[in-house]
């Protein structure tokens, strides 16, 4: 047997047509990390107020050339907002925060409601904006159809009449005069610059001190608010789903208020990744909602069936599903906790080293799966073809130790490539982005409690992923090869349903909600990489709008593959694999070679 096998290897390696297949992979896997490392100096995020500032004014001389002066205006009125940090020699964390995030995610206590997502520049260019306006050099309908429309609001929509691109009308669309009078334009325009100036002067004295102890303060005052509703609805003797609602609101704003003290005493610079988690944290609204949710009761269910809970059969279904996601959410709130206490970074949302990783790993494994396949549907297939499968049937070997020979070598060369796959993208990776996250522990939420998985283990169960998804497909090739005893014909069928796979499993998902069966089939398991990511690290994710989003990868409607489960899924892949395997060697003993 051993014979057999090395001799289908160095067959295998004599191949020139494999030879150039594992060329090109080789050129695949190391191209791979060098290409995301362009895309993400392509779209790197945070920039310095220098980089945004001479950005800006690329953008005024663009609509200069094009004869635009209320653009170039808008531009150069954005570059000024950008040229206030380099003026004061304000730290780029600031210019980080203040232009590209909301003032509130900053300064949580300044600014009215309606405002609270404003940037700096955007404060800037309201204020600018009514400048303009009071100028008169620009009519209406020139300052309505420019970039500065968005902070003249308060002017364009005002009592019940709003401009239109041309004129003023009503609600009933009927001409109208200009609603505000020059005074009441000045007062908006001195309140505008009376916001900006009070902003100016927090962003020039705030420190990260000054910044994390006014959270601290926030997030007490929270905690607050949630004791004494907690208290008034225990001594009005009001539902239990309220006190139950509430009782988590308290839970939620208790850890926050501890995170943002473990901040204060602890960083000195707001780069520290704790701070943006932090904030993502406390206004994480929908993974708030979902810990806190309790289930109505089964009579108003059944009255509002209908209209509210239409996508439940039963009662059961919606409390089963509601206790899903806040059993999910509950897994993400405490990781998160646990990571910000302990100062361990969920993947991705520090480095992104180990994310990079453990993504390439998946992406390289499906060009390995397509070498597999190929040599798959060849390996026997090309006996055939030559007439050389006799010669091997006549030797002293019984024909399932000939076909287990091909298919071990076949299956054995995959899972090499997939192996060296993930030494050399790890090695490149760190060549490219330092250690980072690489070895830092991956967190996970289990038994009631946060613990901490090293993260070769799941990079190796990424890995492993890779290879089990893929065992289908390339035992398809082998089946069809042994059947067709053609290996074009074996290739194009394999081809083609590899091809649908992604397209089968979504299909498969969005229905698996109108029929059930499904969950116990293949076809939601076609593809196992969503498998790596737990319930905590989806939860996460959506905190931080950070690296993937699985709603946003199949529809809000789909349901998450954090509900189904890993090892069915992988059992089911394993079991179809096998299967064909088995079909396979049946197939070949029973044939009658001519």
């Amino acid at each position: 047997m051993k014979g057999l096998i090395i001799n289908e290897y160095q067959k295998t390696l004599k191949q020139t047509s494999y030879r150039v297949l594992l060329i090109i992979f080789a050129v695949v896997l190391i191209a791979t990390p060098l290409l995301n490392l362009v895309s993400e100096k392509l779209f790197e995020g945070d920039k310095t107020a220098k980089e945004i500032y001479e950005s800006h004014l690329d953008t005024a001389e663009f609509y200069k050339m094009m004869d635009d002066e209320l653009e170039e205006r808008f531009w150069l009125d954005n570059a000024s907002s950008a040229k206030f940090f380099i003026e004061n020699s304000l730290e780029d964390w600031k210019a980080s925060y203040l232009l590209t995030g909301a003032v509130i995610s900053f300064l949580p206590d300044f600014g009215s409601e309606e405002r609270s997502g404003y940037t700096y520049s955007d404060y800037h260019l309201r204020a600018r904006a009514y400048e303009i306006l009071i100028e008169g050099k620009f009519s209406d309908a020139e300052l309505y159809n420019s970039s500065y429309w968005y902070y003249l609001i308060e002017y364009f929509e005002s009592d019940g009449v709003y401009f239109d691109g041309s004129e003023w009308i009503d609600e009933d669309g009927n001409a109208k005069e200009k609603p505000l009078t020059d005074a009441q334009i000045k007062d908006l325009s001195d309140e505008a610059s009376r916001e900006l100036e009070e902003l100016s002067v927090l962003v020039i004295d705030c420190t990260a001190e000054k910044v994390l102890k006014q959270y601290s303060a926030y997030a007490q005052s929270l905690k607050s608010l949630a004791e004494i509703e907690l208290a008034r609805l225990n001594a009005s003797g009001a539902e239990q789903g309220e006190i139950f609602a509430a009782q988590r609101r308290l839970e939620i704003n208790s850890l926050a208020s501890e995170m943002f003290d473990k901040l204060e005493s602890e960083i000195d610079s707001l780069d520290d990744w704790r701070f943006d988690f932090c904030v993502s944290f406390l206004y994480a609204e929908q993974i708030h909602s979902a810990f806190c949710a309790y289930p109505v009761s089964e009579k108003t269910f059944a009255d509002n069936k209908a209209q509210e809970f239409y996508l439940y059969e039963t009662y059961s279904d919606y409390v089963e599903e509601l206790e899903k996601g806040r059993s999910d959410a509950e897994a993400g709130i405490r990781v998160a906790h646990y990571a910000v206490m302990n100062n361990v970074a969920p993947e991705g949302v520090d480095s992104k080293t180990k994310y990079n990783i453990r993504s390439e790993i998946m992406s390289v494994s499906g060009f390995a799966t397509v070498f597999s396949i190929v040599l798959a549907g060849m390996i026997v297939a090309n006996e055939f073809t030559s007439g050389t499968v006799r010669l091997l049937l006549i030797r002293p070997k019984k024909r399932w130790k000939i076909l287990l020979s091909k298919l071990t070598c076949a299956l054995s060369i995959y899972v090499l490539l997939v192996l060296i796959s993930t030494a050399v993208l790890s090695v490149i990776e760190i060549m490219l982005h330092g250690v980072g996250d690489a070895f830092t522990p991956d967190l996970s939420y289990s038994g009631g409690k946060v613990v901490e998985i090293p993260a070769i283990v799941e990079t190796i169960y990424t890995a492993a992923l890779a290879i089990i998804q893929s065992l289908p497909f390339i035992m398809l090739a082998f089946l069809l090869s042994v059947l067709m005893k053609k290996s074009a014909l074996a290739l194009v069928v394999t081809f083609v349903a590899y091809s649908m796979s992604a397209t089968v499993q979504t299909v498969a998902l969005l229905l698996t909600s109108e029929i059930g069966f499904l969950e116990y089939t293949i076809l939601p398991y076609l593809s196992l990489e969503s498998f790596r990511f737990s319930a905590s690290d989806i939860a996460i994710q959506n905190m931080t709008y950070d690296i993937f989003d699985l709603d946003m990868l199949f529809g809000s409607i789909t349901p998450s593959l954090s509900s189904f489960s890993a090892p069915l899924g992988i059992a089911l892949v394993l079991i179809h694999a096998i299967a064909l395997g088995a079909l396979s060697f049946l197939s070949f003993k029973k044939q009658q070679i001519k």
